[in-house]
Formats: structure tokens, C-alpha cells, sequence
């Protein structure tokens, strides 16, 4: 199951698993408050457990067939779960977007 959140609607329990995916990966600081009206993608398994997360975020200047668009792309992407497929993942899941 995918989720997508503003930052200040994610629960303590996601902002934990985020902040510690963030120490452990990465080595940088847990969310700050400007990143709440960030928009965060949660990946979630059937027991509703968060085994990844990242973030949509807006790249402006992309330059196609001479115009420029704005698009959303995904940034911060961590995973929880290695070496593991997640079966009741589909990207198809994604597209409703």
C-alpha cells in the first residue's frame, strides 16, 4: 500500500521510522518543522508497517521539446527492507496518483 502525506499529518510512529531511517542511512537530522508542508510517500506492507519512504518534490525548469514544465519527481528515498521483494507492492498502485 502506498501513502501520500503533508509532513504534519504523518502519525509519531512515521515520523519516528523517518527520522531513524534518515540517522541510520544517511546520517542527517530528523525532519525539521519547514519540512511538514513536505509531501511524503510512505510504502507500506498488508501489516501496515512502513518498509520504505521518500518524498514527491517539485523540480521546476525541465526543458521538453523547447518549453519548460514543472514536475513532481521522487527525492529521499529510503528503504527498511533489504534484500526482501514486497510482494504486495505494485507500482500500478502509484499511477492513481
Amino acid at each position: 500500500m502506498i501513502e501520500i502525506k503533508l509532513g504534519h499529518s504523518l502519525t509519531r510512529e512515521e515520523i519516528d521510522h523517518i527520522n531513524e531511517a534518515k540517522r541510520k542511512i544517511w546520517k542527517t537530522p530528523p525532519l525539521e518543522e519547514e519540512q511538514k508542508s513536505e509531501l511524503f510517500i510512505l510504502v507500506k506492507n498488508a501489516r501496515s508497517n512502513v518498509v520504505a519512504h521518500g518524498q514527491l518534490i517539485t523540480v521546476s525548469g525541465v526543458l521538453f521539446n523547447d518549453e519548460k514544465f514543472t514536475i513532481i519527481g521522487f527525492g529521499g528515498i529510503i528503504s527498511n527492507v533489504r534484500n526482501k521483494v514486497l510482494e504486495d507492492f505494485s507500482w500500478k498502485q502509484l499511477l492513481i496518483i
